[in-house]
């Protein structure tokens, strides 16, 4: 029996519990995913739930506190911003 205070190191997770995590926070994204679409298929891409996604996806100008880059051109609007 270990002293009282005495440290134990946490025990690693198995290669399986690695692969059982992983597939469940993929399924997870993806049931997400599906409700995301739903909510802006059923509001016909209102502004209340678009501009959001729109925001993150980077399809509108982005503030500058978000990423640093400042109002973006258009033209930046549809590239890949390196963070």
């Amino acid at each position: 029996m270990p002293s009282v205070g005495a440290y134990t190191r946490p025990v690693p997770p198995s290669a399986a519990e690695l692969k059982a995590r992983k597939a469940a926070e993929t399924l997870d994204r993806l049931l997400s995913d599906g409700d995301l679409l739903l909510r802006l298929q059923l509001s016909g891409y209102a502004d209340k739930e678009w501009e959001p996604i729109a925001t993150e996806l980077g399809l509108v100008v982005v503030p500058q506190r978000r990423h640093g880059h400042g109002d973006l051109p258009a033209s930046r609007c549809n590239s890949r911003l390196e963070t």
